[in-house]
């Protein structure tokens, strides 16, 4: 659909909905933060979903203060990617709701991941930030090196392929991601128009679970990928 000149995909309606569910998340949460002795419902809740994420970045990244750089974002791709996948499965969605496109009905939600644009810029994004902290931890001259080193032609032609990695991270994580949830919601779809009743519950979990692991997946090599960046 068009609002004024631009052209807004279904995904990113979805994008931006997921985004303010979270956003309203987080500020309810913080506000609800009563030092590390709290007991409200809220504090309790979001310490049972944070602790397990910091402690898995502390121990892979073995160093509080880097750790504490990075998990802000390490946290938000898992609660966005995961929420982006779950919403897939809700009621509402999958072609409940839908607005006239050149004489089409065109469904008005989308899971922002069976986009390949939202996964191509989240894989811009990690791997991004995975630049930036290796700029940050190592400094740029050594980061620069392990691209552009004169010493010799063999390492000169090594920063080649080092730098194609790179590359190649952005193309491996964006289709990865969307080859497995746009072939899930698919599944959902056909199973849905076909056998409308209860058959489809048990792909709805399926579906709920692969996007967990894809969550996951996602997640942790990002966080391999800037501890290797870190440590060269």
């Amino acid at each position: 659909m068009h609002i004024g000149g631009f052209m807004v995909a279904n995904s990113l309606f979805t994008a931006v909905l997921v985004t303010l569910v979270i956003l309203c998340f987080s500020l309810a949460a913080t506000k609800s933060l009563k030092g590390p002795f709290g007991t409200g419902f809220m504090q309790r809740w979001t310490e049972t979903l944070f602790e397990p994420i910091w402690n898995f970045v502390r121990n892979v990244l073995e160093h509080d203060a880097v750790a504490r750089a990075v998990f802000p974002y390490i946290a938000t791709f898992f609660i966005f990617i995961f929420t982006a996948n779950f919403v897939e499965i809700l009621p509402f969605f999958l072609g409940s709701f839908g607005v006239e496109h050149e004489g089409h009905n065109v469904p008005l939600l989308r899971s922002p991941t069976t986009d390949l644009n939202t996964t191509l810029a989240l894989a811009l994004i990690s791997v991004g930030i995975t630049q930036v902290f290796a700029i940050r931890f190592l400094g740029f001259k050594k980061y620069i090196s392990k691209f552009l080193n004169f010493s010799s032609p063999v390492k000169l032609f090594l920063g080649l392929f080092e730098a194609i990695g790179e590359i190649s991270k952005v193309l491996s994580f964006s289709f990865r991601l969307f080859g497995n949830m746009f072939a899930g919601s698919v599944l959902l779809i056909v199973i849905g128009f076909l056998v409308p009743y209860l058959i489809p519950l048990p792909f709805m979990f399926l579906e709920l679970f692969v996007g967990l692991v894809q969550a996951l997946i996602f997640t942790i090599l990002t966080l391999m990928f800037i501890k290797a960046a870190i440590a060269h």
